[in-house]
């Protein structure tokens, strides 16, 4: 598993332009990965292991929701189409949840996968501070390559992409995963906090921080309440309760107060909300199937197709089934988690839990694609592994073996 988890890093940090068009067939590092993947790994999610319990369920769900874009685009823009597109989506999506989901099956596998991860964390952060006061994307120019600018500078400092094509990508990926690595490694929580904290705030970008904040604020909550057994019960009580009052007190909600407050530009929030108002509209209109990729109705003044909110995006495009098809997964991992105690890696369970709760959040405010969608991938198939450990793993770990996961 080591190589497979060097190829998985190299094709996330790898810019896409490193392309090879083949007949009109774009194949980027990730795609190149991806094929790797799809037939190292897919066809292990069948199979039965002593290590998993009931994880049959969850992998359904996901290969359904694969199986449901293709029928999707099929119905709205024919056979050829839904091929073509259909099997990209596929491709970026099924692998990388298959590789989490073997590499979670064994906790030593995955913990030296996020120790790298780390590393690359720490690099990318120093690249991303220089080319965040310089301008200069460290990355592509060492590579040779040309680098075209696409998001406007902020406080009069650059945003940082470093090997992504957009700050918001880089951003996502280093904090995406950033509870699950605080909570897995054996280095310390403050340390590893620092590095993903520091290799985020040059992308300058309002959802990955917000979800980098929400899953360090869930941290310190749980180290300094650690020994009150109600502690999360108490959270999510408050953070409800915090919801219902904003919403009745204050003009827009709780999404109002977000653009108002934790945005770099409220413009761009507010049209967040408008297109939220109007894609909600088309879900409702085109539920089954939804509209592929044709443009959706919008009034004249909203001059952008983008669709800002992942969750959203998905019910647009491919239907309410491809929607409720990833939901349930989700739900179901999480049910797994609260439903058993896992001892000694319950650190493995909350970090992935707050690392959920992060995602979620940012996926309601921007669109994963590429690099991002396949972490995103990778990130359920870890969820769907670790919520599926049979007793006799939570045995072993709940042992005096001295595993690094250990507090």
């Amino acid at each position: 598993m080591r190589y497979s988890s060097y190829l998985f890093v190299a094709c996330l940090v790898l810019p896409g332009v490193l392309a090879v068009n083949f007949g009109g067939l774009v194949i980027t590092p990730l795609r190149a990965v991806g094929i790797f993947f799809f037939f190292a790994f897919v066809p292990k999610l069948f199979k039965s292991s002593a290590v998993l319990s009931r994880v049959n369920l969850i992998d359904i769900l996901a290969l359904g929701h694969c199986l449901w874009i293709v029928v999707a685009l099929w119905g709205i823009h024919g056979f050829s189409k839904a091929a073509e597109s259909g099997g990209m989506y596929i491709l970026e999506f099924l692998p990388f949840y298959a590789f989490g989901r073997i590499i979670a099956s064994n906790v030593y596998w995955l913990v030296n996968l996020l120790k790298l991860l780390l590393i690359v964390m720490l690099v990318s952060a120093g690249l991303a501070w220089i080319e965040m006061i310089t301008g200069i994307n460290v990355v592509y120019k060492l590579l040779g390559l040309n680098y075209g600018r696409l998001a406007e500078t902020r406080m009069g400092l650059e945003r940082a992409s470093v090997y992504m094509p957009h700050p918001i990508l880089y951003g996502l990926f280093t904090s995406m995963l950033a509870a699950l690595m605080i909570y897995s490694l054996s280095a310390s929580k403050l340390k590893t906090a620092a590095v993903l904290l520091f290799a985020t705030l040059p992308s300058l970008s309002s959802a990955p921080l917000i979800s980098m904040f929400v899953q360090l604020g869930a941290t310190i909550y749980d180290k300094i309440f650690r020994t009150f057994k109600r502690r999360w019960k108490v959270l999510v009580s408050g953070v409800l309760s915090f919801v219902i009052i904003t919403s009745i007190v204050t003009e827009g909600g709780l999404s109002g107060v977000i653009v108002n407050y934790l945005t770099f530009n409220p413009a761009t929030g507010f049209y967040r909300m408008a297109i939220w108002e109007h894609g909600s509209a088309v879900v409702m209109n085109h539920p089954f199937f939804g509209i592929g990729y044709n443009d959706w109705e919008r009034p004249e003044w909203m001059y952008s197709d983008t669709v800002d909110n992942f969750w959203l995006l998905t019910a647009m495009r491919y239907g309410l089934p491809a929607l409720l098809l990833l939901f349930v997964a989700q739900l179901i991992v999480v049910q797994r988690f609260l439903s058993k105690d896992f001892g000694q890696l319950t650190s493995l369970k909350v970090g992935w839990i707050i690392s959920f709760v992060g995602i979620f959040i940012v996926g309601s405010t921007v669109h994963f694609w590429a690099n991002a969608f396949a972490s995103y991938a990778f990130f359920l198939g870890i969820g769907a592994a670790v919520s599926s450990y049979s007793n006799n793993v939570l045995s072993y770990f709940n042992k005096d073996v001295g595993h690094e996961t250990r507090r």
